[in-house]
C-alpha cells in the first residue's frame, strides 16, 4: 500500500513539475513564440486607390504572424517583398531605396508618443552622431493614432511612423539615400495609407 501511495506521489510530483515547466519555464517561450506564417507572403490584389502620380498596381499583404497583431498593406507589385528576421515583419526593397514594416511592443506604463520621442528617437540619435530631426507630426490612419518622424543619419533620410495598435505598435520606415523623387514619395504615401489593423 506504502508503494502505490509513493508511486501516485511522485507520478502527481512529475506532473506538477512537467505542467509549471509548460506554462511558466523555458518550454512556454517556445509555445508561445509567434513564428513565421507563409501565408503572410502571399499577396492578393489590392483594390484600385487613387494616386496622383502615374498608376502603380497594388498588391495586398496580409500579415498573420502574430496572434492580437495581424495587418493589412498594399504594396507596389514592383517591389520586392521578403520576410524579415522577426515574426510580423516585412523587408521591402524597390529602385531607389527600401523600407520596413515591424511590430513594436510599447511597455505599458508609458503611451505611443512617449515611447517615439523619450525612448526610440534617442536610441536613433544615439546610432548616428550626424542624426538631424527634420520632420514630427501626429496622423490618423485608419482610424489609429500614427506619429511620424523624419530624419537625416548617416547619408540616408527616412520616414519613419508609428501606428498604434490594439496590442504592439506598427513601425513603418521608408529609407532613400538622397530625396525621394515625388513620385516616389507619393507611392510610399499609398502604402502607408493603407496600413490596417485586421480586427478578426
Amino acid at each position: 500500500m506504502n508503494a502505490k501511495v509513493l508511486t501516485i506521489a511522485v507520478l502527481m510530483l512529475i506532473a506538477l513539475v512537467a505542467l509549471t515547466l509548460f506554462s511558466f519555464g523555458p518550454i512556454s517561450h517556445a509555445r508561445k513564440a509567434a513564428r513565421l506564417n507563409p501565408a503572410s507572403l502571399e499577396p492578393t490584389t489590392a483594390p484600385p486607390t487613387s494616386v496622383e502620380a502615374p498608376p502603380v498596381a497594388l498588391q495586398r499583404y496580409t500579415n498573420r504572424d502574430m496572434r492580437e497583431n495581424h495587418y493589412s498593406l498594399d504594396i507596389p507589385q514592383t517591389w520586392l517583398v521578403s520576410a524579415a528576421n522577426t515574426p510580423g515583419s516585412y523587408r521591402l526593397q524597390f529602385a531607389g531605396g527600401s523600407a520596413t514594416v515591424q511590430l513594436q511592443d510599447v511597455p505599458d506604463n508609458t503611451t505611443l508618443e512617449l515611447f517615439v520621442l523619450s525612448q526610440d528617437e534617442p536610441k536613433l540619435r544615439a546610432t548616428a552622431p550626424d542624426y538631424v530631426r527634420t520632420g514630427y507630426q501626429e496622423l490618423t490612419i485608419h482610424n489609429s493614432v500614427a506619429y511620424e518622424l523624419q530624419y537625416r543619419a548617416s547619408g540616408t533620410i527616412v520616414d519613419r511612423t508609428y501606428v498604434a495598435g490594439p496590442d504592439q505598435a506598427a513601425v513603418l520606415t521608408f529609407t532613400t539615400p538622397t530625396a525621394p523623387s515625388t513620385d516616389l514619395q507619393e507611392t510610399w504615401g499609398t502604402v502607408l495609407r493603407s496600413f490596417q489593423w485586421e480586427t478578426r
